[in-house]
């Protein structure tokens, strides 16, 4: 049989058990909900990035362009705070979601830190 000493540590420890999973919701919730910052693209970036992006295009263009001319080059964005923001196409996938890591980053509150 167990004694009132060993009854109560492990009484206290269930509830510390406990009021960690709550707390683990919570910070869940907290950063589903307050979520991610979402940093400004377009605009404010550095030229040198700009010029090495476009020529790293050019020549991802000239490869597609020799193997299928019918495949799209170009993502424009027609809604939302980015609008008419051209995303080229390329080998490399394009992640959208709110995580900043992403291509193209959503302000959605609904939407998965990497939704697609």
């Amino acid at each position: 049989m167990t004694t009132d000493l060993a009854f109560t540590v492990f009484r206290i420890g269930f509830l510390v058990l406990l009021w960690l999973l709550v707390l683990a919701a919570v910070n869940t919730l907290r950063r589903d909900i307050f979520g991610t910052v979402v940093t400004p693209r377009g605009k404010g970036r550095d030229k040198a990035a700009s010029r090495r992006k476009a020529s790293r295009t050019r020549r991802k263009e000239t490869k597609r362009t020799s193997t299928n001319p019918l495949m799209p080059k170009d993502l424009l964005v027609t809604g939302g705070p980015l609008v008419g923001t051209m995303l080229p196409l390329g080998e490399a996938p394009i992640v959208i979601g709110r995580s900043p890591a992403c291509t193209l980053v959503l302000e959605d509150e609904y939407a998965s830190s990497r939704h697609a």
